[in-house]
């Protein structure tokens, strides 16, 4: 079974199965998503007891139902990119824009999240730590890091120097959920840019990942995850374009919310490893380590305070129950008693153990199978943790939508009708055999010449095969160095 699904999975050249790839292209994909989406929000309406869950769903249910109206309906006004471009501005409105305006108003709730976040910012800016004292309530702890509570400054700075002019607009701008969307929506901006997205396939599917309703609702009602799932995208693409320093720094910055990110470093590393050699790996890891280091130095103040509000009370055997118990098998498992917690923890194990030995067999060699690598780590994660919710998928799905996208940069050229852009997803040049030389487009070529250094081409290239390689004889100042 191990070895089927590691062949399946190698089959991309991002890690994604052929078949899958062609499930979701155009528009046939975009109505799966759209249908997908408003059946979410459906069982979501019927089955969540949260008033701000309700009210994301009545809205979503509108928006997504509009959308897969305008992708199913063909009408000679909404053709081609108009019909797409309004059905993305009709799930736009209604899964994210509208509610979450709605709910920045206050009247209708505030989740517990975003609360802690602004509580942790006044208890750090006042104490130096983030954590309170000898918690002994649920408002009162804070399972994060230290790094979340900077979300809630502008909060807290906003409500010293108020003077009761505008305060409704003051406290919306200064929320903690815009400022976690906007590190989010930087992050994978900067990540698309990373990856020289032209085709509108390619942005298409970051920005369908981004409307799904996991992410949404995140967006809308609480946040605290967006931040992270950022920075993993973003940690991934700098290290897949050769910024081993700067992806360390986005991992450490990752890690500093929440400490769940440690899942992503050893596939960062062994991206790292593998397109940059052992001594990059090494200098990933060691900036990672002490980025981090100085990022925790806060939580340092009350090292007890920090080990009973972000570990103890997350898994579950802290003073206070931890609320995370959505129905996911982990947490099925670990309510029948401790005999079924030990049951989830080893299944955590071994699915831990499989996923270690997968990535030493085939280890990623390409930023888009570095995304999918990360994605099956959540998951695992997340559905076999004795406590979770389902609104940590946003981490997966963001990932996901990634690797989906930097797939379509490989197979589909770009839309102005030129080459499609380079890409990290391709991966580096392996010149240990001659079969891994032959299996390319441009004969020897992993990539396009004039991306890659000169003296691996004069060293490892045959002037017959520089003849047969357009790239070549379209860039031939590349061989006078």
């Amino acid at each position: 079974m191990l070895r089927v699904g590691i062949s399946t999975l190698g089959r991309g050249r991002a890690g994604w199965p052929a078949w899958v790839l062609m499930l979701l292209r155009g528009r046939r994909g975009q109505t799966l998503a759209y249908a997908c989406f408003f059946v979410t929000a459906l069982v979501m309406r019927s089955v969540s007891d949260l008033s701000t869950h309700r009210l994301w769903a009545d809205c979503a249910i509108v928006g997504y139902g509009v959308a897969l109206a305008v992708s199913l309906v063909s009408l000679p006004v909404l053709s081609g990119r108009r019909r797409a471009r309004v059905a993305f501005g009709a799930a736009t409105a209604g899964a994210l824009l509208v509610p979450l305006a709605l709910l920045l108003t206050g009247r209708y709730g505030v989740q517990n999240e975003v609360t802690i976040i602004e509580q942790s910012a006044a208890v750090l800016l006042s104490t130096g730590t983030p954590y309170v004292h000898d918690a002994s309530t649920l408002d009162q702890i804070n399972p994060y890091l230290p790094g979340m509570a900077l979300f809630g400054v502008p909060a807290v700075v906003a409500g010293m120097v108020g003077d009761g002019l505008g305060q409704v607009w003051v406290a919306a701008l200064t929320d903690p959920r815009i400022w976690c969307l906007l590190v989010a929506l930087v992050s994978a901006g900067a990540a698309l840019r990373l990856h020289r997205v032209r085709s509108r396939w390619a942005r298409a599917a970051m920005f369908l990942s981004l409307l799904s309703p996991t992410v949404a609702l995140e967006m809308s009602t609480s946040g605290v995850d967006l931040p992270l799932a950022g920075l993993l995208v973003l940690g991934i693409a700098l290290a897949g374009a050769g910024r081993v320093k700067s992806a360390a720094l986005a991992l450490a910055g990752a890690l500093a919310l929440k400490w769940v990110a440690v899942i992503a470093v050893p596939v960062v590393a062994l991206l790292v490893l593998r397109q940059e050699g052992r001594r990059r790996a090494a200098e990933f890891l060691a900036v990672c380590t002490a980025a981090f280091g100085v990022l925790l130095v806060p939580a340092l103040v009350s090292v007890v305070d920090m080990v009973a509000q972000v570990v103890r009370f997350p898994a579950g055997v802290g003073v206070v129950a931890t609320p995370a118990r959505s129905p996911m098998p982990g947490v099925l498992l670990a309510s029948t008693g401790s005999a079924g917690r030990a049951c989830a923890l080893v299944l955590l194990a071994v699915a831990a153990t499989a996923i270690a030995v997968l990535m030493i067999r085939r280890p990623p060699r390409t930023t888009g199978r570095a995304y999918v690598y990360a994605g099956i780590g959540f998951v695992a994660f997340f559905l076999l943790a004795p406590t979770g919710r389902f609104g940590y998928m946003v981490i997966p799905v963001m990932l996901f939508g990634a690797a989906y996208a930097t797939s379509r940069l490989v197979n589909r050229p770009a839309d102005s009708g030129e080459r499609p852009a380079v890409t990290p997803d391709v991966a580096p040049p392996d010149h240990t055999t001659s079969d891994a030389m032959s299996r390319n487009d441009h004969g020897p070529f992993p990539r396009p010449c004039n991306e890659m250094p000169r003296a691996i081409i004069r060293r490892c290239t045959p002037l017959r095969s520089r003849a047969r390689c357009p790239d070549w004889r379209g860039n031939r100042s590349v061989s006078q160095g």
